[in-house]
């Protein structure tokens, strides 16, 4: 009995030694797949605008991949939303180029921004990833494929919302801010949906690979940077301008 207890202890002890090692290899894991889904994006996002004019879609604002009936919880499971429709996730518009749905969720990811739809929070994880709403076919109709120093342009990025326009939704500091994110950070925001209970750790899901966030870049590279309040973050990386409170345009 007492060799019994001691071989118990010691796979005990093992087994704690272990664990924090698997776990942080089981993440690391997930931060790879989640970059191999941000390159395949970009290819699917440039394929698509070599056959529009260089353009990419004018995208929606909202995080739906699948057709609904009369209310949202109504979805029809297998039929995709028209890409130009008002709750359509912007992958929607570029499924042709990458069919694999699964390709736009990151692993690692728990929730997202259902925009108060608390009940369909589920329909809303199809899409993990933040588009850069500057890249969008809504910035002035831009030919993304002429950006110039596109190696410092972000396209997508791990984020707990799918469509950032610069309203306090970028990792860089307004001017007129103090710190990033000022629309996810709890002690901050002011959107009456945006709750500590139905959102736990919102930053946690913008910088969810161990307190870090993937950034897939235009010209098809992926990096990750470290959580900050914003000052190692260059406004130029999303609007392409050295002044930070561009908007836009819808």
């Amino acid at each position: 009995m007492i060799e019994l207890l001691v071989v118990i202890a010691i796979i005990a002890l093992l087994m704690a030694v272990l664990m924090p090692s698997l776990h942080r290899a089981r993440e690391q894991g997930k931060g790879v797949v989640c970059k191999m889904n941000l390159k395949n994006i970009h290819l699917a996002i440039i394929m698509y605008a070599e056959d529009n004019d260089g353009k990419t879609h004018y995208s929606p604002n909202q995080g739906l991949w699948y057709r609904y009936g009369s209310s949202v919880s109504r979805a029809i499971t297998g039929e995709l939303i028209d890409k130009d429709a008002s709750k359509a996730y912007w992958g929607v518009a570029y499924h042709p180029y990458c069919e694999a749905v699964d390709t736009f969720v990151c692993p690692s990811s728990r929730y997202m921004d259902d925009l108060g739809d608390y009940d369909n929070s589920e329909l809303y994880m199809n899409g993990t990833y933040g588009l850069n709403g500057f890249l969008s076919g809504r910035k002035k109709n831009r030919k993304v494929l002429l950006t110039p120093r596109a190696s410092m342009r972000i396209l997508a990025l791990d984020h707990i919302e799918h469509f950032l326009e610069n309203n306090g939704d970028m990792l860089h500091i307004r001017d007129g801010d103090r710190i990033n994110l000022p629309q996810w950070r709890q002690e901050l925001t002011s959107l009456s949906y945006n709750t500590a209970e139905h959102y736990p750790d919102s930053l946690g899901q913008i910088y969810r690979h161990a307190r870090r966030c993937n950034l897939l870049w235009l010209d098809g590279h992926a990096s990750n940077v470290k959580e900050s309040t914003g000052e190692d973050i260059q406004p130029y990386w999303f609007s392409g301008e050295s002044a930070s409170n561009a908007a836009v345009d819808w």
